[in-house]
């Protein structure tokens, strides 16, 4: 083992807190090992498994070889002792409420440090990593290419409302399985389509991992732009539409330049209202 964990900016931190928050096991000591709690996680990114060694301080993770050629290998990382109650510490402030219980019962009592609440110019890198083990990035169908989706599924409601706060957007559920057991906890799910799904995954794709990149690049492959000039039912160019407001804003009435440009009145009025074209001046 190195000599602690290597959490060289703040921006390392925030990215294993959310990966930690979907996919970490924070453990309790055995009674064998009184002083061995340990942080774990396991992944089928090796380049993920990799980042998280290096913030961890660990020079070794375990690889699952998988019979079935089919299944993907899977690989484990694991952080213990001293350097695991270090690193729980630093990390407590930044986690959900089923977490933080988790690292106080790991902690037995040892000091859990309630620091600064997370940093809003940082919470770009918690949630990349919560996205690389929970979400998903999708193509729109190909009846709406231009709806891609950014979505994500978790039973811990706190962590979604987060989500949602960034993405403007409300949080969906509670979902129970058709099929679940009773023992199986709902889950809720937050989403965001569209224009500003695509907006999104430009902003994360440099901190995501290989396969999720590959995942961003075929839904931003795949979108259609549908809206203003685009929009298949469209009618107007951008020079139009300048013209209309310009005339508007001189007093022009709304039913003579309906029929000059040929489209409905409402259309006219909505350019004036500034619900339609309501990128172009």
């Amino acid at each position: 083992m190195a000599s602690g964990p290597r959490i060289s900016d703040s921006k390392d931190l925030y990215w294993v807190a959310g990966l930690l928050e979907g996919e970490g096991s924070f453990m309790k000591p055995s009674p064998s090992a009184p002083n061995n709690p340990r942080i774990s996680i396991q992944s089928k990114d090796r380049d993920i498994t990799v980042r998280v060694a290096r913030v961890f301080g660990v020079t070794y993770f375990a690889v699952d070889k998988r019979q079935n050629p089919n299944w993907n290998d899977t690989y484990k990382v694991i952080v213990a002792g001293t350097n695991a109650v270090k690193l729980m510490q630093i990390l407590y402030p930044l986690m959900g409420e089923r977490r933080r219980l988790q690292i106080e019962v790991a902690c037995q009592g040892k000091a859990v440090f309630e620091n600064n609440p997370m940093d809003d110019c940082l919470t770009i890198y918690w949630l990349a990593g919560l996205l690389e083990g929970e979400g998903s990035f999708l193509q729109g169908p190909p009846s709406t290419r231009n709806q891609p989706r950014i979505q994500i599924q978790m039973t811990d409601r706190d962590i979604l409302e987060k989500v949602a706060k960034m993405w403007g957007v409300k949080v969906r559920g509670p979902y129970t399985p058709s099929n679940s057991k009773p023992h199986w906890k709902q889950h809720y799910a937050v989403v965001k389509k569209g224009t500003p799904a695509i907006e999104w995954m430009q902003q994360l794709r440099p901190l995501m991992g290989q396969r999720r990149q590959s995942q961003i690049d075929e839904a931003i492959a795949s979108y259609e732009d549908r809206s203003g000039v685009n929009h298949p039912n469209v009618k107007l160019t951008v020079e139009q539409v300048r013209e209309i407001r310009r005339r508007l804003a001189e007093g022009e009435r709304l039913t003579k330049l309906a029929a000059e440009f040929s489209v409905d009145k409402g259309l006219i009025w909505q350019i004036k209202a500034r619900r339609a074209w309501k990128k172009v001046n």
